[in-house]
């Protein structure tokens, strides 16, 4: 952004350019080669004002970030829920010596036979 030359005490609106929506073209899901292309992501954007050159004999130098404040960006909205889908696999139970391991498809859900708590998730394999 180009500098401001704003006096204290006022305010001015600036523009900030922001690439195109969606901004899942710039997920790190891509570049990692996740298997839907995409993994959900947050974006923020920070905006920070810095003081150009030294002030008050040196007490305050050139660069010397003043104030900064970061913004949330809207997430793109989650693809459609398709209620007539199903599943690729029927879910399916399996007992191990200390847990209960219950899948369908590339979800795996292991369930503490102790506790009765989930110990573990993962999706393709992913925890």
């Amino acid at each position: 952004l180009p500098s401001q030359d704003t006096p204290a005490g006022l305010s001015v609106e600036v523009a900030v350019p922001l690439p195109e929506r969606p901004w899942t073209q710039l997920c790190p899901g891509k570049a990692t080669g996740a298997p839907d292309g995409c993994r959900p992501c947050e974006y923020h954007l920070t905006v920070s004002a810095r003081w150009r050159a030294a002030a008050f004999g040196g007490c305050i130098p050139a660069g010397h970030e003043e104030a900064w404040e970061q913004f949330a960006l809207a997430p793109d909205s989650p693809p459609a829920f398709d209620p007539t889908s199903r599943p690729t696999a029927d879910p399916a139970v399996s007992q191990e010596a200390d847990a209960f391991a219950i899948s369908a498809g590339s979800v795996v859900a292991m369930v503490s036979r102790s506790s009765g708590l989930l110990t573990r998730l993962s999706y393709r394999g992913r925890e």
